[in-house]
């Protein structure tokens, strides 16, 4: 967009802060979204929206640029006057929507709303999914293209990070899918104090949100200290019910073949499957035979 649009319709340089004040000033005066300046205006949160791409990421949903447009269009048409009267309104169209990219990304990355990535980006794990977690997200704007874009329907998709990983609050069981409850529950069945395994879960899944891929999920499992009063057996139990092993990824996840299952209209109990069940008399154990009865999770260590 050149500098001659924005003169013609008389705002000076739409790309400056005093420019785009003075555009949205004509369109919320009387001219509207319809003008030429509204135009403008939209025409030149286009131009600016490789601004808010996440780099050196992965892409999924090639339409996601003209989605972050959108809403910045709608910030622009709900909230005129605090773009206006900021100090740079180009810097908190840049900002706000630059953090809707990354909570977008992540929520792609790792299969969840993106309600649940932005609750998630401000919990206590913000720091390290800031510095790594995006590692696989999608880069947007001019001269990208798109590699993996994933049809897997929502319920058949590994869970490791679904809706659950924006629960850090007080009850994160509330927006828990219906395949971790199960799971909770029959860890609860099993002889697990029920707030101890919700803690427990808990802690894998903000663990889960934070590593840097799924081959260093394990080990983050193995060394959280969040999660030093559990040995482990059951760390590693924990981890293969909610992830799946090593060797076999997401396919060996109790929580992916509970949403599974749940998904074709069945009711699945994991004691149908032998390893689930193994897993989880692993991890029940010492709360059953008295070893750790008394035994806490260090939330917060």
């Amino acid at each position: 967009m050149s500098g001659s649009t924005s003169n013609r319709v008389g705002v000076g340089d739409i790309f400056t802060d005093d420019g785009l004040r003075a555009a949205l000033r004509r369109v919320m005066d009387g001219e509207g979204w319809d003008s030429p300046v509204g135009q403008l205006v939209v025409d030149a949160l286009r131009a600016m929206s490789h601004r808010w791409t996440v780099p050196h990421a992965d892409v999924v949903d090639p339409h996601r640029l003209d989605h972050l447009v959108g809403l910045a269009w709608e910030m622009l048409v709900t909230y005129p006057e605090k773009v206006v009267s900021a100090r740079s309104p180009w810097g908190m169209i840049n900002v706000a929507l630059w953090h809707r990219a990354c909570s977008a990304a992540l929520a792609d990355e790792l299969g969840v709303s993106e309600r649940h990535a932005r609750q998630l980006m401000q919990s206590n794990v913000r720091s390290r999914l800031q510095a790594g977690a995006l590692h696989t997200t999608v880069r947007l704007g001019e001269g990208t293209t798109f590699e993996r874009a994933s049809t897997e329907p929502a319920a058949r998709r590994d869970p490791v990070g679904d809706e659950a990983l924006g629960n850090v609050h007080a009850e994160p069981t509330e927006d828990w899918d219906e395949a971790l409850r199960l799971l909770q529950t029959e860890l609860v069945e099993a002889g697990v104090p029920p707030e101890q395994t919700v803690e427990a879960i808990q802690q894998v899944i903000e663990v889960i949100a934070a590593a840097h891929s799924r081959s260093y999920m394990h080990t983050e499992v193995y060394r959280s200290p969040q999660l030093a009063g559990l040995d482990h057996a059951q760390r590693r139990a924990l981890a293969e019910l909610l992830i799946g092993t090593r060797r076999g990824g997401a396919a060996d996840s109790a929580w992916w073949t509970l949403r599974c299952r749940l998904a074709d209209g069945e009711r699945p109990q994991l004691r149908a499957y032998p390893k689930f069940a193994a897993r989880v008399a692993k991890f029940a154990a010492p709360f059953v035979d008295g070893r750790k009865a008394d035994a806490e999770l260090r939330v917060g260590a």
